[in-house]
């Protein structure tokens, strides 16, 4: 399943900031290129939602969010985002544990990333990459079937 937020749909304000959403398998792969504004953030609270519902039926799956150009949001984009964190979390949508991605050079990381893990943390693991490949990886191991009891 595959979701992308349009920017340009009608708004109070146009959306800034670029979503890319897709399932594979186990897998909720969030790839976010910034900076956004509360507008995105209501998009991208909704498009995710419907996302979730389609997650595995044990509700076993971990989220993958790679930050790409910018992190930066105004303080209503973060009230949004942390409203709609612990909204999933109280709804128990979310995953077993999120795995961030955040290159040195993206914007507003050393502001923004410390945030984002202590709100994650409260509810599941958090892992954090500097490089897409390592963290994929990591994902396959913490997604990765049990073997069967002998």
């Amino acid at each position: 399943m595959h979701a992308e937020i349009n920017p340009w749909q009608p708004a109070r304000f146009p959306a800034h900031g670029e979503v890319q959403i897709d399932w594979n398998d186990r897998l909720l792969l969030i790839q976010a290129r910034g900076p956004f504004n509360a507008e995105l953030m209501v998009r991208g609270t909704t498009a995710i939602a419907d996302l979730r519902a389609a997650r595995p039926a044990d509700g076993r799956y971990v989220e993958l969010v790679h930050w790409q150009d910018s992190m930066l949001m105004p303080p209503e984009a973060w009230v949004r985002f942390e409203k709609a964190v612990r909204l999933f979390v109280s709804a128990g949508l979310n995953g077993t544990h999120t795995l961030c991605v955040a290159a040195p050079e993206v914007e507003a990381r050393w502001l923004m990333l410390p945030r984002m893990v202590a709100l994650w943390e409260e509810s599941r693991p958090v892992e954090l990459f500097e490089q897409l490949e390592p963290a994929l990886a990591r994902a396959r191991e913490l997604t990765a079937e049990p073997p069967a009891s002998a």
